[in-house]
């Protein structure tokens, strides 16, 4: 966006990657500073696509819990398990 690159302790690097591509496919040009939270945003701010692909993500992340138990080899109820952890921790 700004073509700005640095190097931060706040998470992992491909997780902002994935947000700086929701951000581009958005049109946002990255001229909104996150320096307070709860503050407005402006309209040229896409907060849907901001959010699309980490919501995706985590929509996705349980039935591929449920298909890995599955290709390891493990029953069915070991496989509804761990889809069901994973359930209950993306709402934690």
């Amino acid at each position: 966006m700004k073509q700005i690159f640095f190097l931060d302790d706040s998470g992992p690097p491909f997780g902002h990657m994935v947000l700086a591509l929701g951000g581009y496919l958005g049109g946002f040009d990255g001229n909104f500073l996150w320096n307070r939270i709860g503050a407005e945003y402006s309209s040229n701010v896409p907060v849907w696509s901001l959010r699309l692909l980490p919501a995706l993500a985590g929509a996705l992340s349980v039935p591929m819990a449920y298909q890995i138990v599955l290709e390891l080899h493990f029953s069915h109820c070991a496989a509804m398990g761990a889809a069901l952890l994973m359930l209950i921790a993306l709402f934690l």
